[in-house]
């Protein structure tokens, strides 16, 4: 039987979502105070000193957000907003969990994306199970982590979730160790994601060779996707040519983000060269 707590935040979200729709429709507007009052619910249950009960709050507004997408036009990005807020925290609250509350975390996440709703919106399931993988403390509870994965599915042309990578790369630091887990991050680097996570491991450890070759491989073949912004490698290259001190690397690699869309640069290219300017004279 549900917490009358959970049944009332329900009741509410329902009876907004009755108020704003027409013949079962959540149009634009509608969806936006619909969102706002899931918001407001958020942000009271943050007021209680209860872990286990802000998870649940976050959980039940999130399932519920989810399945609004069925029946509102979210073009406002508004639902999105309230997924992400709930998604935040209750990646902080499994981060942070003691021995207490982990299981019912875990088990909590595992539940929930099994719903239909997940089944048919599963980015956000996979995202929601992202945050079980620090939960884990079993190879029975993994299993269950990779049993959920046939529920979720792939995705429209048939390829994996990257999110599933990120997930499956978890598992194995927690169960097998670093190295495989740096094992597999060296064989998928096809994803996105887990180049990043390459890179940034990389750059937390100090190198800085591997982490700029990894981001001018990935830059090279993302080259003609990106005309009209910079990629997230560029982004990278900018720091470990700003950490490292290489200038002229640095340079081009302003030029490259200002001639692919990002014009900040202008004011950036100014100030490095006024800077080398004000260095010459009084030199």
């Amino acid at each position: 039987m549900e917490d009358q707590h959970i049944l009332d935040i329900k009741n509410k979200i329902n009876a907004s979502i009755s108020q704003n729709s027409y013949k079962g429709f959540v149009n634009d507007r509608g969806c936006i105070v619909v969102c706002t009052e899931m918001m407001s619910i958020i942000q009271v249950g943050k007021i209680n000193i209860n872990p286990r009960r802000i998870f649940d709050v976050y959980i039940t507004v999130m399932i519920e957000a989810v399945k609004l997408f069925f029946h509102a036009d979210g073009t406002s990005g508004t639902i999105t907003e309230v997924i992400q807020e709930c998604i935040k925290g209750i990646g902080s609250l499994c981060r942070n969990a003691d021995e207490y509350n982990q299981t019912y975390y875990f088990d909590s996440i595992i539940k929930s994306v099994q719903i239909r709703a997940f089944h048919d919106w599963p980015d956000y399931g996979y995202k929601l199970l992202r945050h079980a993988v620090c939960l884990i403390n079993t190879q029975k509870q993994a299993n269950r982590i990779f049993d959920v994965f046939s529920i979720l599915g792939k995705m429209f042309d048939g390829k994996d979730y990257p999110d599933k990578f990120v997930i499956i790369h978890g598992i194995v630091e927690r169960m097998e160790g670093k190295e495989a887990a740096d094992k597999y991050l060296m064989e998928n680097l096809h994803v996105v994601e887990i180049r990043m996570i390459a890179v940034d491991k990389l750059l937390a450890e100090g190198n800085y060779k591997l982490a700029e070759e990894l981001c001018v491989e990935a830059l090279r073949k993302t080259r003609r996707k990106y005309l009209n912004r910079p990629t997230i490698w560029a982004y990278y290259l900018e720091k470990i040519y700003t950490d490292t001190a290489n200038k002229e690397k640095l340079i081009d690699i302003y030029y490259h983000n200002l001639f692919h869309g990002d014009m900040s640069y202008v004011k950036k290219l100014k100030e490095l060269y006024l800077n080398e300017e004000a260095f010459i004279s009084n030199g």
